[in-house]
């Protein structure tokens, strides 16, 4: 979706609401960016970067997850450092969206069908080996965040229910 390339560097990335999820409009139906589930909703590259208080909405069916059976990337921090990723929250939802003529008609079932949605379950931010010395804050739960602990700084968020010291 979003994708800081090339040594983008000192940039903020705040506030904002990413969705995605299935074109539900049958000319579009099963269109592409070329992009696989694992290079993120928000790929970084560069340092010093700003990654704060974002809504992140992955609505999708787990059967179009690809490659088949990874588990969807929604931040890759994939090279530079002293990147920031603070507060930002992801919703992971699997559905069996439907398809539609009408592009207001689908786009409408599209939404109302995520109430009875399952789940997803997905990676909120993954910090590749190539970048180090990041701050990953509140920003998923121990599942969610993949980073090498030693090179990066990361406080998880609170899963509901776990006990911390007691509960993965």
């Amino acid at each position: 979706m979003v994708v800081l390339a090339a040594n983008s560097s000192e940039n903020l990335v705040a506030t904002n609401h990413f969705l995605r999820d299935t074109e539900p409009w049958t000319p579009f139906l099963g269109i592409g960016n070329g992009l696989d589930d694992l290079h993120g909703l928000l790929s970084v590259s560069g340092n010093n970067n700003s990654v704060i208080g974002n809504h992140f909405s992955e609505v999708i069916n787990s059967q179009t997850i690809r490659p088949e059976g990874a588990t969807p990337v929604i931040i890759r921090l994939s090279e530079g450092s002293g990147n920031f990723v603070s507060n930002n929250h992801v919703v992971a939802l699997d559905v069996n969206a439907t398809s539609s003529d009408s592009c207001f008609e689908a786009q409408v079932d599209a939404l109302l069908t995520t109430g009875a949605a399952d789940g997803l379950t997905v990676t909120a931010v993954h910090v590749d080996a190539a970048s180090a010395r990041n701050t990953v804050l509140d920003s998923g739960t121990e599942a969610q965040v993949i980073a090498d602990r030693a090179a990066n700084a990361v406080r998880a968020t609170p899963g509901v229910g776990v006990q911390p010291g007691l509960d993965a």
